[in-house]
């Protein structure tokens, strides 16, 4: 057999079962005893180097069409597929190809526009249709999280009700789910995503449906391997479809993953089971059909641990939509890059402490009060009550501690994906005598100590998203830029892009509230945004986070607008404005932006301007405490603070406007805005 990472024929014990393979394509016999094969092995990576078929003209085009999909995100034309089919044939491996195509500057402009894209994401979480005209207009191009087919258990509160107020039925409530979808996706030209969870409950087994031409063409990207469902409905000699979840779940995770008794059985979807496969092609095609051109698989690493399993479910997608965006929670080493577009990452504002010898979330000292921390971004000009951590060597948040593959993915991103940040609701609680993913402890203000009362003073009881709008409005609007620059100054000074969606609508707090403890106090507080003034206050319409009821929308907009170049060129204007007493044409902003950017530091631009005449004069003209004034907000951005003091040290002769300049470019303050800004490549 001819395997398309090599250029050598073997000869193959294949097993029985199917087996997922990086390149599409499997080899099934109904038995391997009569080629003296043993006991079927347990699949692992190395099953991928000697699972495949002679390719023949017709494998090896199917094989070059998922190329172009995947790394040009386009259908490759006639003459294009049989080159590349050719080459296959000829003994290329895929990955040698699919190199190539993203060397090329067809794939080069699709990641330029991609990253643009993803530079203005917005967290929406199961947005509403009269939401997304007006974050179009705030500069919303990517919808993050914009409907989530999240259903809880039929015994639990917070399963979706009818107009009646019965409850729905699983396949009402996915229904609904779908309807909202094409709501949304209808309302605005922004990249709406839809996120396939990582949750199955046992009424799966009451849906069944009828397969429609997206399913089906789906589907053909598994026909061939043994799956003998899947096989029919490719052929479309099967129109219809009866789901079992036990054929859809992962045995391993149990049948009271998400919720314990006396709720109704819930697991997880397997990406290596047929069952299992047509569920999550079901929702996810129903989610493109619907409207929507990126879907996310959230808590990849429970479906699967094989990198070939979540790659081919992205091939099968794209065969319904080429230009699809595909995200995966977890990152697995592997080759992924031209078939999966980003990762997720959570990060934390707590502080990682230790109580009672117990590594808990210090919710009663977050650290937009810290200073010396870990930081995952970077210092910042704007204040010294905004940081970003790391809560451990190798983990974004402290629980999760058992292998979910939440690593600091900013350091630990063996795929080179781009990578999404964001702050996360979900916060476990259970019996505080083990302490691991679904046994959490909870810091409670109310009782200064440890305590299993989950959710206690919800907001101060959480990490991340809690935390975030915990905070009073000045912390928490400067905490949105803060967060913006940082995926800046990440993406300038890493390896892959990163980006921090703005907060416009966050309901992950209310659904993991009203799953513990559903009460009005705790209503009352989701609701709450805190204002700087103890007297006010400001309430949201609904039991979660929206930017615009807590009058947040306007500082996410501006957020939005930042970049890398946009700050650089703000910082010209600023030196404009402030040493020069003018406002430049955008020749010269231009001009002095692409100077910082090739080959000049902030501090020589500074020293250039200030040793114009048109300086001199301006300084000859003015009044120290002037002068200062100017040095305050070109050179450090900030309002002044201690004029009276520089500006009497040139009055007595100790000091002129140069050497203040000079004093203020060697500060740390000044070193922290121009690493804010990514400007710098050596201070002086």
């Amino acid at each position: 057999m001819l395997h398309p990472t090599s250029n050598t024929f073997s000869l193959l014990c294949l097993s029985a079962r199917p087996v997922f393979l990086s390149c599409s394509m499997v080899i099934v016999l109904a038995s391997a005893s009569f080629l003296g094969c043993g006991a079927d092995p347990p699949y692992d990576d190395a099953d991928e180097a000697s699972s495949e078929d002679l390719l023949t003209t017709t494998s090896a085009s199917e094989l070059a069409k998922d190329i172009y999909r995947g790394a040009l995100r386009r259908e490759g034309g006639t003459t294009e597929v049989s080159s590349v089919a050719s080459r296959l044939v000829a003994g290329t491996s895929v990955e040698t190809i699919e190199r190539e195509f993203l060397a090329s500057a067809e794939r080069v402009r699709f990641e330029a526009n991609r990253d643009a894209l993803f530079r203005r994401s917005c967290y929406c979480h199961n947005c509403e249709a009269n939401q997304i005209s007006s974050m179009y207009q705030l500069g919303c191009r990517y919808i993050r999280w914009a409907v989530f087919a999240w259903i809880p258990p039929m015994q639990k509160d917070d399963r979706p009700r009818n107009a009646n107020g019965t409850k729905m039925t699983y396949t009402q409530a996915l229904d609904s789910k779908f309807s909202n979808l094409a709501s949304v996706s209808a309302a605005s030209s922004s990249t709406v995503e839809f996120v396939v969870p990582e949750i199955v409950l046992d009424e799966a087994s009451q849906i069944t449906i009828n397969v429609n031409a997206s399913l089906r063409k789906a589907a053909s990207g598994y026909a061939g391997r043994g799956f003998a469902t899947i096989d029919r409905i490719a052929a479309g000699t099967q129109t219809s479809l009866a789901f079992s979840y036990e054929a859809i779940r992962d045995p391993a995770n149990g049948d009271q993953r998400w919720y314990a008794a006396p709720s109704g059985r819930n697991s997880v979807p397997s990406l290596e089971k047929e069952m299992g496969i047509l569920w999550q092609l079901w929702l996810a095609t129903r989610g493109i059909d619907a409207g929507a051109k990126s879907i996310h698989i959230t808590m990849t690493d429970l479906r699967t641990m094989k990198v070939a399993a979540i790659t081919d479910f992205a091939k099968a997608l794209r065969r319904v939509r080429p230009s699809l965006y595909i995200g995966s929670e977890t990152t697995l080493s592997g080759w992924m890059k031209p078939h999966i577009d980003f990762i997720k990452a959570v990060v934390d504002t707590d502080r990682y402490s230790v109580r009672n010898g117990i590594a808990v979330e210090s919710s009663g000292l977050p650290c937009i009060n810290q200073k010396d921390v870990n930081k995952v971004g970077y210092s910042t000009s704007l204040g010294d009550d905004l940081c970003m951590i790391s809560t451990g060597a190798q983990r974004n948040r402290i629980y999760n501690v058992w292998g979910h593959g939440h690593y600091n993915r900013i350091s630990y991103n063996p795929a080179g994906l781009p990578l999404f940040l964001e702050l996360d609701g979900a916060h476990y609680c259970g019996n505080p005598t083990s302490y691991g993913h679904q046994q959490q402890y909870v810091y409670s203000p109310n009782t200064s100590g440890l305590t299993n009362g989950c959710l206690a003073s919800v907001r101060n009881s959480l990490p991340t998203t809690m935390q975030f709008i915990a905070a009073k409005d000045t912390q928490r609007r400067r905490f949105v830029e803060y967060a913006q620059k940082t995926a800046i100054h990440l993406s300038a000074n890493g390896s892959v892009p990163v980006y921090f969606p703005a907060m416009i609508d966050v309901d992950q707090n209310y659904m993991f509230s009203v799953r513990s403890q559903n009460n009005s106090e705790q209503m009352a507080r989701l609701k709450y945004c805190p204002s700087d003034s103890a007297a006010a206050r400001t309430e949201s319409a609904i039991p979660a986070y929206r930017a615009r009821d807590c009058g947040d929308l306007s500082v996410n907009g501006r957020a939005l607008g930042l970049s890398r170049r946009g700050m650089i060129e703000d910082y010209v204007r600023g030196l404009y404005t402030y040493l020069l007493l003018r406002t430049p044409t955008s020749e010269r902003v231009t001009y002095w932006s692409n100077q910082i950017e090739s080959s000049w530091t902030p501090s020589q631009v500074v020293q250039q301007f200030m040793n114009t005449q048109e300086y001199a004069t301006i300084v000859a003209t003015h009044t120290p405490e002037y002068l200062v004034d100017g040095l305050y907000r070109g050179v450090l951005g900030r309002e002044p603070t201690n004029t009276t003091y520089w500006a009497g040290q040139i009055r007595a002769g100790s000091k002129t406007i140069y050497s203040v300049a000079s004093d203020f470019m060697y500060t740390a303050e000044y070193k922290t805005r121009v690493e804010d800004l990514d400007l710098v490549k050596a201070i002086h």
